[in-house]
């Protein structure tokens, strides 16, 4: 990777399991499942676990994609 692109992911705000629960509005537990299905990014940090918003925005990206192809919004 390079210098900028290293740069970036150690500046892009980062969120805990809640808060991106939070932010889908669903519960913790399905943002676990979207991790373990490999849907959702993440950096493992010793035992815990942080979303970048770079994966946020990439399962965003994804689901309207699916979301348009299967014709519902």
């Amino acid at each position: 990777t390079s210098i900028t692109s290293r740069m970036t992911k150690a500046t892009e705000a980062k969120f805990s399991i809640k808060e991106v629960a939070q932010r889908f509005r669903v519960h913790a537990t399905t943002v676990y499942r979207l991790m373990e299905k490999g849907k959702l990014g993440f950096y493992q940090i010793g035992s815990r676990r942080i979303v970048g918003e770079s994966h946020i925005e990439q399962y965003l990206s994804l689901a309207e994609r699916k979301a348009k192809v299967s014709g519902t919004h």
